[in-house]
């Protein structure tokens, strides 16, 4: 909607050189002041800001709807004035100094304040960023050559200008790691606007580098994203945090440099994923493809992807002691009404261990979970006066022992009714 305050708006278009424009024309280009732009554009005088970030917003992104009630013709004459001026804005506000001043206060550290207290105000510089950079979809002309990626020619030379990321990457981190409120479009936004500055290694090495675990935390967020509180949940909601989920699934896996440190942090989380959620699909696949990883893929990407064998016995006791917190069947019919989404996706992750890690990655992993499981170890219990290792025409190795009592536990423990074996039957 249009700023309903008029001098702001004056001040605002004054300040890009751009005057207000006249039916099909361009608009009348003035003497831009950039210095204007740090005057209505600063933290010092907060509220004033998000009011003038939010006509800035609507200047760069009219909303077509105000027109519906118009008769047809009037309504194409003016849609087409809408354009021209929405065009002529964005070229005027570069032109002057408006995008660097939004990234500098965007950029700004605001430790004083809570996030939650700076979500309108960032929201609103996060768009209009973003209708800098990508253009408006409705009025920006597309690049003039099909692999000319997301960005025009605008686009492209400010994102080229962009002198230091670490501020904006510190910013659009907080923005979700610090606020549980923020809306699932924002965090949509502020994903596009990663996307595009992981272009650049350095960048993406700057925000793996991001105090106090932004980063980590970051990923971990968006990756179990549920959206609100569950009561305020709608289906609609549900499919958007499915979205935001697969879309940052699909970063991680898309940028080398993020992949190779996610899988460490990865690890680390799975203690604290609720075993009732059903919201974790995304983020154990990222664990399998990551463990799946081998030398073709660090050829292909230039950097080692293949995890350490510390890294997969980390993995493999990780989630073991996961395992053996997810619900058990005390009947037949007892795992009906019982969520499934973590014990299905440790059991994947499990399989996945053995074929890259073998015994060893679950040797010590293997013996938790018999014991938080208090199961009997498979390799150990007689049958008919011998032990199960009698069934081999050798004594198994260890590392055979460790997949035989994992066997038996995951059996006794989810598969066989009140947890009794019939190895021994």
């Amino acid at each position: 909607a249009m700023p309903t305050n008029v001098g702001i708006g004056t001040s605002v278009r004054s300040t890009a050189g751009v005057g207000f424009v006249k039916s099909n024309e361009d608009a009348v280009m003035g003497d831009p002041n950039s210095k204007q732009w740090s005057v209505l554009i600063s933290k010092r005088n907060y509220q004033r800001s998000v009011y003038v970030l939010q006509t800035i917003d609507s200047f760069l992104q009219p909303a077509p709807e105000i027109l519906s009630s118009l008769p047809q013709q009037r309504q194409a004459d003016l849609d087409d004035t809408m354009r021209s001026d929405a065009l002529a804005f964005r070229r005027g506000f570069i032109q002057s100094g408006g995008f660097d001043a939004v990234v500098k206060f965007f950029s700004a550290d605001a430790s004083d304040q809570k996030q939650s207290q700076n979500r309108m105000g960032d929201a609103a510089a996060l768009r209009i960023l973003k209708c800098c950079l990508f253009g408006n979809a409705r009025f920006t002309p597309p690049p003039a050559t099909p692999n000319a990626g997301p960005l025009d020619e605008t686009g492209s030379r400010l994102l080229a200008s962009l002198s230091s990321a670490e501020g904006l990457l510190r910013s659009l981190t907080a923005m979700v790691v610090a606020d549980d409120g923020i809306s699932t479009s924002t965090i949509s936004d502020v994903m596009k606007f990663l996307r595009l500055l992981f272009v650049s290694p350095k960048t993406t090495e700057s925000f793996v580098a991001l105090p106090n675990r932004m980063a980590e935390k970051f990923l971990i967020t968006l990756l179990l994203w549920e959206g609100g509180p569950e009561s305020t949940r709608t289906s609609a909601a549900v499919g958007t945090s499915s979205k935001v989920r697969k879309n940052m699934h699909d970063l991680i896996l898309s940028i080398p440099l993020l992949a190779r440190h996610a899988l460490p942090w990865l690890i680390g989380a799975l203690d604290t994923v609720d075993v009732n959620s059903d919201a974790t699909a995304d983020y154990f696949d990222v664990l399998k493809k990551l463990v799946c990883a081998d030398d073709e893929v660090s050829r292909a990407t230039g950097m080692s992807m293949k995890a350490s064998s510390k890294e997969l016995q980390a993995l493999g006791t990780a989630v073991c002691k996961k395992l053996a917190s997810c619900p058990r069947p005390t009947s037949d019919s007892s795992l009906v009404d019982a969520a499934t989404g973590v014990l299905c996706g440790c059991l994947k992750l499990l399989r996945a261990l053995i074929e890259n890690g073998g015994g060893d990655a679950l040797s010590v992993g293997a013996g938790l979970l018999v014991k938080d499981l208090k199961v009997s170890r498979w390799s150990e219990l007689s049958s008919s006066g011998g032990s199960l290792g009698s069934l081999f025409s050798s004594k198994p190795k260890k590392s055979d022992r460790i997949l035989i009592d994992l066997m038996g536990a995951i059996f006794d423990g989810f598969l066989s009714p009140c947890g009794s074996s019939s190895v021994v039957s």
